[in-house]
């Protein structure tokens, strides 16, 4: 029955809703497997949240078309500054060198850039 309410919202292209995943989930605890959980999809999650998100994001949309340029611009810059405070914070506090040795890699090689 799980499968066939996923693969029928999945044909759909339709959002699972919270009691779809209760459902699921008072399933596999009844079963005491997680089989009816492997049945859900990445996706599934993906379509859900993005039907949850939709109202927010319309409501941050509107709200940005009455900002003014200057505020776009601040905004723009404070959210840039914000990530790379982010990132400086994580390379600072991280306990393993080897994460930070692979994020300095990530960012080396690209020097062939310039010549483009």
């Amino acid at each position: 029955m799980v499968r066939a309410t996923l693969r029928h919202a999945r044909e759909l292209d339709s959002a699972l809703d919270l009691e779809s995943y209760k459902r699921v989930l008072g399933l596999a605890l009844s079963q005491r497997s997680a089989a009816p959980l492997s049945a859900l999809r990445l996706s599934d999650a993906g379509r859900s949240l993005r039907e949850a998100m939709a109202p927010v994001l319309i409501a941050v949309q509107a709200r940005a078309s009455q900002m003014s340029r200057a505020d776009k611009e601040l905004f723009t810059v404070t959210a840039g500054a914000a990530g790379v405070v982010g990132v400086l914070a994580w390379l600072a506090l991280s306990s393993e060198a080897g994460q930070a040795s692979a994020f300095s890699n990530g960012l080396t090689g690209f020097e062939h850039l310039d010549a483009l």
